[in-house]
């Protein structure tokens, strides 16, 4: 099990590493200076729709994408574009992006990272909003009571 500040730690270097790729150096310095996070304007997700991970259910099935989002005045999404992650978590993750609905903020641009993992046996697929992480688990066996 990870801890929150590791998990966070991790979620910054894909930020900042996305930043570099994709010419952004003022997000990816935000990114890489230590307490950069406490002075980001935190991001609220007001609606969102549940997705399912989406597999393979192996190694390659797990990962991060980062999903850049265009907002509008009301917080809808107007355009969602990967900006890094594995090919096969890349679509889905953009499609269930675009379906978010975030509490509008001063800047109308938003940086979503989606947690991507895949457990031996679990209850069922799990997935939470924390600011700007979402998780998506698979389960190679779900586990039944019956």
């Amino acid at each position: 099990m990870t801890d929150l500040g590791s998990m966070t730690r991790r979620v910054g270097a894909v930020v900042a590493a996305a930043g570099i790729v994709c010419g952004w150096p003022a997000l990816a310095a935000q990114q890489a200076r230590p307490g950069a996070a406490d002075e980001d304007q935190e991001i609220y997700v007001q609606a969102y729709a549940t997705m399912d991970h989406p597999g393979p259910f192996d190694a390659s099935g797990e990962g991060y994408v980062v999903v850049k989002l265009a907002l509008d005045r009301g917080g809808n999404v107007k355009e969602a574009v990967a900006l890094s992650g594995p090919r096969g978590l890349v679509a889905p993750a953009v499609e269930n992006a675009k379906q978010l609905r975030i509490q509008p903020t001063a800047g109308r641009t938003v940086v979503m990272v989606y947690q991507f993992t895949v457990s031996d046996v679990c209850f069922g697929t799990s997935y939470w909003y924390e600011s700007n992480l979402i998780t998506v688990n698979g389960c190679r066996r779900l586990y039944s009571t019956r």
